[in-house]
């Protein structure tokens, strides 16, 4: 039987990889329009749906490479709200952000999966 505080690790993780997936493709849409600054907003939202997704990712125990990938990811994109380039910060949810969102929200669903099977 899985603990409460792993339950709870699996509930938040979903909830944050979605709130940054979702509000990614919102920013996206926002810099196609040139939004710049709602785009700001959403943009300081997305960096720590991030990290707290990292933390509850790690809570469950999950490989720390995938971690790293993550950490990597985000300093990437650091790079470029230090220079407030939107369109290279665009380039990165994208092109790195969204896809690796993808695959370990899925490899996190799997393992929901197998424990309620």
């Amino acid at each position: 039987m899985i603990d409460e505080t792993k339950i709870e690790s699996y509930k938040k993780f979903s909830y944050y990889c979605q709130s940054a997936y979702n509000s990614i493709q919102v920013y996206l849409e926002l810099i196609l329009k040139r939004k710049l600054e709602l785009s700001n907003q959403i943009l300081f939202k997305i960096i720590e749906d991030i990290d707290n997704m990292i933390k509850y990712y790690n809570n469950i125990g999950k490989e720390p490479s995938n971690i790293e990938f993550l950490n990597k990811k985000l300093e990437i994109l650091f790079q470029g709200v230090e220079n407030m380039d939107y369109y290279f910060i665009r380039d990165v949810f994208e092109y790195e952000m969204l896809p690796t969102l993808e695959v370990v929200f899925n490899e996190v669903k799997e393992d929901i999966y197998s424990i309620i099977s």
